[in-house]
């Protein structure tokens, strides 16, 4: 019985490990979604985006055409740039991390937006290279 009792609770530990290596694998990242309209078309709107990724510092290239792809460190973000009516430009822009910490993405993800505004705002911005 007790030996019967042994192999139960081993099999038990060794199920329970496994369960929080796949729970700690599997984690969901943490992701967040803002949206802007701006003034202008898309082409202007891909600009901004590209120049928005490199004044925060990620990586960029092109997802096809009208959206953008970045990296920086552990974060990934895309903005994409869809035409809307009264010729503005739907912005979206999500970022995610694998780490399980939502404000620090959203906080990335305002950052991206604040560009994209300052930069409608701010002709001099978009200059300094």
């Amino acid at each position: 019985m007790k030996k019967s009792l042994l192999v139960v609770l081993t099999l038990f530990l060794a199920l329970g490990q496994g369960f929080v290596v796949a729970a700690e694998t599997f984690s969901r990242p943490s992701m967040a979604h803002n949206s802007l309209t701006i003034a202008t078309g898309v082409e202007g709107c891909t600009r901004r985006a590209a120049r928005a990724f490199e004044l925060e510092g990620f990586g960029f290239s092109s997802a096809g055409d009208n959206a953008l792809w970045g990296s920086k460190g552990s974060y990934m973000a895309c903005i994409m740039c869809n035409l809307a009516p009264g010729g503005l430009t739907q912005v979206n822009i999500v970022a995610a991390n694998a780490e399980e910490i939502p404000d620090v993405v959203q906080s990335e993800v305002t950052r991206l937006q604040r560009r994209m505004e300052e930069l409608g705002r701010d002709r001099n911005l978009d200059r300094r290279r």
